[in-house]
């Protein structure tokens, strides 16, 4: 799945990178990825009919971190792209 954030801005300092956390079946979040501030997406592998959530927050030059920014529960399902029932276009 690929996740994906605006970039965030600080009147007094430049953004210096961000932190990225999974929450998977509405446990407590987990270990924070950290990426660059030239970085806003990222692809984690995730299971069919399991639910995730995931957050992020950036860093300035500073040392400053913003508040948590945290995305709806998704949950990804498996669709039979052999049924009848799907129309392709184009």
């Amino acid at each position: 799945m690929r996740i994906g954030w605006k970039a965030a801005t600080d009147p007094t300092s430049p953004i210096a990178g961000y932190q990225v956390e999974m929450s998977v079946k509405g446990g407590e979040f987990g270990a924070s990825v950290d990426l660059p501030a030239s970085q806003l997406d990222t692809t984690r592998w995730i299971s069919y009919e399991v639910p995730y959530q995931f957050r992020v927050r950036a860093v300035d030059t500073a040392g400053n971190w913003s508040p948590w920014a945290t995305g709806p529960v998704v949950v990804m399902h498996a669709v039979d792209d052999r049924n009848g029932a799907i129309v392709r276009h184009g």
